[in-house]
């Protein structure tokens, strides 16, 4: 495992790599081998914890309240305990599970202010609720679910449920109040992606199309005016080549990032990177590649901004005060920067306010070992094939 940044979780290091809240701008490898548990699925992070699902549909997690060793996840509501999940998404201070026993449950929990939870109310909750969905949007076997900052989403092919804050209208809605209980968002076309920041959102339909609201302060709509709005409107995107097509779409805080086939990125909102800070419609960037390599993964939350190419090298661009890139230094990135500091290959990872987190997904059960995780200061199991590298700010 790497690590880098400064402490914000828990005891991140021991005394002899460093003092706690210091910034280590280059990471820090530490291993030790024995046997615990198997291939990890997906990983999540929110302000002060870490959820882990493995391929074998258990969920993992370490809590910085706790100060304890990870541990097992199982929900007991109404006397039914679930010790097997589909899925996990985390938010800034909520989180959302879908059971794999039963397919159409969703639990939530934690702050719920703008009625992030979907549970009809703007009550916190300290225990994992169910949502009950007057809906019926839970029968349609290929729903996806996803936390956002102060939102959470259920998606399929046709349609965008979503619940939680809406000030701007960032969900489409013009009353401008928040919803504590799911709503459909009507859209153009089949859905193919979507994307939230903090007060704005974007999706992508089948037919090549992406539609934007909510604020647009610094132009992160796209919509080459710095105007809020209230309903999703097209965007009017010209793509410098005719074969181009979009890939991909993300959002940071105030930030749009459209990804085409050729490895291009066009950028809309605040954005540390190239000649400029802010533009109100999309620009396109084209970072120094190889001439075979293509984007085939990028990862943005904040202000900090990574992609993965398809011969696994990685770069990033963004705020660096803490060294959270991981490069070695403590300075901001107005280029794109290729990273060396990884001996195994990468393809995901998890951006967040504080650190950042790099990892390998990687579906076997060839091999397990331990490794020595100094970052809480106590012994966590990971996968080998999975190679966990964390990157913190």
């Amino acid at each position: 495992m790497l690590f880098c940044g400064s402490n914000v979780i828990g005891p991140i290091l021991e005394k002899e790599d460093g003092i706690p809240g210091e910034n280590i701008s280059s990471p820090i490898n530490t291993r030790n081998e024995k046997n615990l548990f198997n291939n990890i699925k997906k990983l999540k992070a929110g302000t002060d914890f870490i959820y882990i699902l493995t391929y074998l549909n258990e969920i993992y997690y370490y809590n910085k309240q706790e100060q304890e060793n990870w541990k097992k996840l199982e929900i007991n509501y109404e006397n039914k305990f679930y010790k097997y999940f589909k899925n996990i998404q985390i938010g800034e201070q909520h989180i959302l599970i879908h059971s794999k026993e039963e397919k159409f449950t969703i639990f939530s929990v934690g702050k719920n202010s703008y009625g992030q939870l979907g549970l009809g109310d703007f009550e916190d909750r300290k225990k994992f609720t169910k949502i009950i969905n007057p809906l019926n949007i839970l029968q349609n076997n290929k729903i996806k679910i996803k936390a956002k900052l102060y939102n959470s989403i259920i998606l399929n092919n046709l349609e965008i449920y979503i619940c939680g804050r809406n000030d701007f209208g960032q969900i489409g809605q013009v009353d401008c109040k928040n919803y504590s209980s799911f709503i459909k968002i009507t859209i153009n076309n089949e859905l193919n992606k979507f994307a939230m920041g903090l007060q704005h959102s974007l999706y992508f339909t089948k037919n090549n199309e992406i539609y934007s609201c909510g604020n647009n302060t610094f132009g992160q709509l796209g919509l080459n005016n710095s105007l809020h709005c209230k309903e999703f409107k097209l965007i009017n995107l010209k793509l410098q080549k005719s074969n181009d097509k979009i890939i991909n779409i993300k959002c940071a805080i105030y930030t749009s990032f459209i990804i085409t086939n050729k490895s291009d990125i066009y950028v809309s909102g605040l954005f540390t990177g190239v000649k400029f800070q802010t533009v109100n419609s999309f620009t396109k960037i084209t970072p120094n590649l190889n001439i075979n390599d293509k984007i085939i993964k990028y990862f943005t939350k904040y202000f900090h901004h990574f992609f993965v190419t398809n011969n696994n090298d990685i770069y990033c661009i963004g705020i660096n005060r803490n060294g959270q890139l991981g490069i070695g230094n403590c300075k901001t990135q107005n280029q794109f920067v290729k990273l060396n500091a990884f001996n195994s290959v990468i393809n995901s990872i998890v951006c967040q306010d504080k650190f950042t987190i790099f990892y390998k997904i990687t579906k076997s059960t060839k091999e397990i070992k331990l490794f020595k995780h100094k970052l809480f200061n106590q012994t966590l199991y990971f996968n080998s094939l999975s190679d966990i590298q964390f990157i913190t700010k």
